[in-house]
C-alpha cells in the first residue's frame, strides 16, 4: 500500500466516524414521545388528541371510584 492510499482510506473512515457520530446525536437528543411517535403511522395530532383523551377518560373514572367510595353514588 503506498502514501496515497492510505492517506484516502483514513479520510474516508474519518468521513464515515462523523457520519455516525451525526446519526448518534440524532438518536440521543430525541425523547420519548418522539422514539414512540417514530413506530406509529398516524399523524402526531392525532396521537396527541388520542392521548390526551385517555388521559382525561382516567382521571374521570378516578373521580367516579373517589365519589362512589364516600357514598355520593
Amino acid at each position: 500500500m503506498d502514501e496515497n492510499e492510505l492517506k484516502q482510506k483514513e479520510a474516508e473512515l474519518a468521513a464515515r466516524e462523523e457520519k455516525l457520530k451525526e446519526a448518534e446525536e440524532k438518536i440521543i437528543h430525541k425523547g420519548a414521545k418522539e422514539h414512540f411517535y417514530d413506530k406509529i403511522n398516524i399523524p402526531l395530532k392525532y396521537l396527541d388528541l388520542i392521548i390526551a383523551a385517555l388521559f382525561v377518560g382516567i382521571i374521570i373514572f378516578l373521580a367516579l371510584g373517589w365519589l362512589k367510595g364516600h357514598g355520593y353514588f
